[in-house]
């Protein structure tokens, strides 16, 4: 469906005149019986024009954005000019004036609730700046037809979809590991059935314990990640050595890529959280070394003022298309049933250990992420 047919061409740019803004605000507003009803609702609300233009928001909708309600300054004007869409840098004219624009879902879906007079939903990702960084969000957008002061409007209600689609990608990456480690048994378990050799048997029932092992981690992974997605993950932190743990989980992949290499001596000690510690560790090892291509993956730490960092490195450059997405909570450049590696290590690290997590890449050096893990007492 294009949106912009001659019949039905949307002025995008042009701003509604001041005077008509304040007299449908005016109306809107004293129409108590409904807006106490809009403002009540926990998800974004809006009613826009023929013309995209806003004349009504809920009071979510402000608060998200930090927005005064008797601040009028933002009516007459389009979503996108309001939320800092990444696409209205690139004109003077802003929200609107972009060829990209004609394909907004927002948009589309507004626009196709009102020509076709009936309820439209539409799933989308949204790119908008917020702190001098893109960020990149889910959203479900709803919109249905409204007759207002005697002029067509469209009420809209969007709501962040993120949760839902990162709990659905938890699922599907949860799963598919499941299905890999649980063939993996299978196969050894027959491989046991026809041995005759008493030490071949050995060797296998410790490969399937050492499987075992490694996929009761991933449900208990699995599990801890849900509960922090939620925000009911309870933390335990005790002291431990930090060298001990980057070590163990060093040697783990060590059976598994043989040119992983841990050039951590030094004792460290920390107060944090070690479970949550050695799931990040295990994400950023195992991350490597997936997209290290046959080159060495290095683990290395060093104190840091109050904090420890945990180095590791692939020596394979990240091209700048995929920088930008990097952590996003399901991209993957190895398909389906990946993508929470990163994601995970960002959540874990920062919002529960109060550390960071960030990466470097250059083509001369390679990619190094670098997990930083406040060492002190009082750090979580």
């Amino acid at each position: 469906m294009q949106i912009n047919n001659q019949q039905d061409n949307i002025n995008m740019v042009q701003r509604m005149p001041d005077d008509i803004i304040l007299t449908q605000i005016e109306f809107i507003i004293k129409t108590n019986h409904y807006k106490e009803l809009f403002d009540f609702i926990p998800v974004s609300i809006l009613i826009f024009d023929e013309e995209m233009r806003i004349v009504y928001t809920n009071q979510h909708f402000l608060d998200i954005l930090g927005l005064h309600p008797n601040n009028n300054n933002y009516y007459g004007t389009r979503i996108g000019d309001i939320i800092n869409c990444v696409h209205i840098n690139k004109s003077k004219d802003g929200c609107g004036s972009e060829v990209y624009c004609n394909y907004c879902n927002i948009v589309r879906t507004v626009y196709e609730a009102r020509v076709n007079k009936q309820s439209v939903k539409r799933e989308f990702k949204f790119q908008y700046f917020s702190k001098n960084d893109v960020e990149v969000t889910d959203f479900l957008v709803f919109a249905t037809p409204s007759t207002i002061i005697n002029e067509n409007y469209t009420i809209c209600i969007i709501k962040n979809n993120s949760l839902t689609k990162q709990k659905e990608a938890i699922e599907r990456v949860f799963f598919h590991d499941l299905l890999n480690t649980s063939g993996a048994i299978k196969g050894l378990l027959e491989c046991a059935k026809q041995s005759k050799d008493m030490d071949e048997l050995l060797e296998i029932i410790d490969d399937i314990d050492e499987i075992t092992e490694y996929m009761i981690e991933e449900i208990e992974n699995q599990k801890d990640f849900v509960s922090a997605l939620d925000g009911r993950l309870q933390l335990d932190p005790t002291s431990f050595s930090l060298t001990e743990v980057i070590k163990k989980c060093t040697k783990r992949y060590m059976n598994y890529y043989s040119k992983v290499q841990c050039n951590v001596e030094e004792e460290i000690i920390i107060h944090s959280d070690k479970i949550l510690v050695m799931r990040v560790l295990n994400n950023m090892i195992k991350n490597a070394c997936e997209n290290a291509k046959m080159k060495t993956v290095t683990v290395s730490a060093n104190v840091k003022n109050e904090y420890v960092e945990v180095l590791v490195n692939n020596q394979c450059y990240i091209p700048e298309h995929i920088q930008k997405r990097i952590f996003d909570s399901y991209f993957s450049t190895k398909g389906s049933g990946h993508g929470l590696g990163t994601s995970s290590m960002k959540l874990l690290g920062e919002k529960y250990l109060n550390g960071y997590i960030r990466f470097e890449t250059t083509k001369e050096d390679g990619t190094t992420f670098i997990f930083g893990i406040p060492k002190g007492v009082n750090s979580i």
